[in-house]
């Protein structure tokens, strides 16, 4: 910091928050609530921080939080003369006259903090920027760092009465709505129905083969939420923003993808297509930087979250981001297993879900059904303890498989097999591919003449 500049602080602030407590114990917890964190961090005065240690231990012990009681504290642990000794103390005691407005200057406080904090990053950065060789990893840090700046305080423990509130509160807002789906929906209605939708904190793991239709189910899922109002963050590290912006207009023109590309279109489709390319796709938003690490996904992500209120995010596809400068395992399973991780932590810390295309081993073309199993996930325990929801894909006539004993014919048909579902029902359901658009859609659904 300057040392010609006072860093942002009010002491009397922070004294009339002792004064509150020590007048009354019950503003102890209230105040806690909001100044949670390093006491030498959060107070700026250095007495101040000795003052509250004492006085919150006092109130976790059920004892007095009166300044005779902080003073005998104080004084027994050698504290009492480091803080401006028994007078300065007692005059906080009685200087308070109700504890009414602990919450606000408690949050005030908290913001003095931050803003101290915040400085401290800045001189950080610009001494790490003199310094530095790897200037990614010290961007990746600064932007941890400033993340953390915003945050209220870390979460911990809650009571369990807690939880099964906001269970209930979620049961009763699906009851009113006469509806299953709990979450965004995924743009097919037999998935929404198993799953309630994409849920917030998830972490979801679309995989199959090449070629497959994970990218297609990936745009399904991002046009769905963006329909129904959200904002959907589209990190596509295989595929430019131009080729992901075919696929939409493909999808949401029911135009093949070689007509956009050739620009062969008859006059039905090339009206479709300028329809499509006029409608508002403004709550995607692409990013197309290859090669971008697992840091710099979460900081990115948390500035769409934060900047635009994303609340979903597709990543496609999980095996070409690159793990953290520095720490690059010594082989792929422990890079998927730090990927993987990563991706659920994101999850939860931004609490929207998290869709990644993942690809899978050659396991399925060694069965004479060809059908995809959990086990075909490369490193598949990693990547199954970490996802909230598998979804496999599988379509028979990719493999020449013209008919099945349990459907009949495999014509222009997509598996949407969910093999992992931590909070519900797993199975497969039957979607339809459309081979020209590259689009999954509801098996009810078909093209019109």
């Amino acid at each position: 910091m300057d040392p010609d500049r006072i860093p942002p602080s009010s002491i009397e602030t922070e004294q009339a928050i002792l004064a509150a407590c020590m007048l009354d114990r019950s503003a102890v917890p209230r105040a806690s609530l909001i100044l949670r964190g390093d006491p030498d961090q959060i107070w700026y005065h250095r007495g101040h921080a000795l003052i509250w240690r004492d006085l919150y231990d006092l109130w976790d012990e059920g004892e007095g939080t009166d300044s005779v009681s902080v003073s005998n504290r104080m004084r027994d642990g050698g504290r009492l003369e480091e803080v401006g000794g028994w007078d300065y103390v007692h005059q906080l005691g009685l200087s308070a006259f109700c504890s009414a407005n602990v919450e606000h200057h408690a949050k005030e406080v908290m913001a003095k903090a931050r803003s101290r904090r915040l400085i401290e990053i800045g001189a950080s950065l610009q001494r790490a920027g003199y310094a530095a060789d790897d200037v990614g990893a010290v961007v990746s840090r600064g932007v941890d760092e400033l993340y953390a700046v915003t945050q209220d305080g870390t979460k911990s423990w809650a009571p369990m009465s807690q939880g099964t509130r906001d269970a209930y509160r979620a049961y009763e807002a699906a009851r009113a709505a006469d509806s299953t789906m709990t979450g965004i929906s995924t743009g097919l209605t037999d998935l929404d129905a198993m799953t309630g939708g994409w849920q917030d904190g998830d972490l979801i793991l679309v995989a199959g083969r090449p070629g497959i239709g994970k990218t297609s189910l990936g745009i399904v899922a991002a046009l769905a939420a963006a329909k129904g109002g959200h904002t959907v963050g589209v990190v596509s590290l295989e595929m430019s923003a131009r080729q992901v912006g075919q696929r939409v207009l493909a999808q949401s023109a029911d135009v093949g993808i070689q007509v956009i590309r050739t620009g062969r279109a008859s006059d039905v489709a090339h009206a479709k297509l300028a329809a499509a390319a006029a409608a508002s796709y403004a709550p995607i938003w692409v990013d197309d930087t290859p090669g971008l690490t697992v840091m710099d996904l979460r900081a990115r992500a948390r500035v769409l979250v934060q900047k635009h209120a994303a609340a979903l995010l597709v990543v496609d596809y999980l095996q070409l981001l690159e793990p953290e400068p520095g720490s690059k395992a010594d082989n792929s399973e422990r890079e998927t297993r730090l990927i993987s991780r990563a991706l659920k932590l994101l999850a939860r810390e931004a609490d929207v879900p998290v869709i990644a295309m993942c690809q899978l081993s050659r396991g399925p073309e060694a069965r004479p059904d060809k059908r995809p199993q959990l086990s075909d996930l490369r490193y598949s325990g990693a990547l199954e303890q970490d996802a909230d929801l598998v979804i496999l894909l599988h379509r028979p006539e990719m493999y020449g498989i013209d008919d099945d004993a349990r459907y009949g014919s495999t014509a222009g048909i997509c598996e949407v097999i969910v093999a992992k579902h931590r909070q519900g029902a797993t199975g497969p359901i039957r979607a339809q591919w459309q081979a020209e658009s590259a689009a999954i859609r509801d098996l009810e659904w078909r093209q019109p003449q």
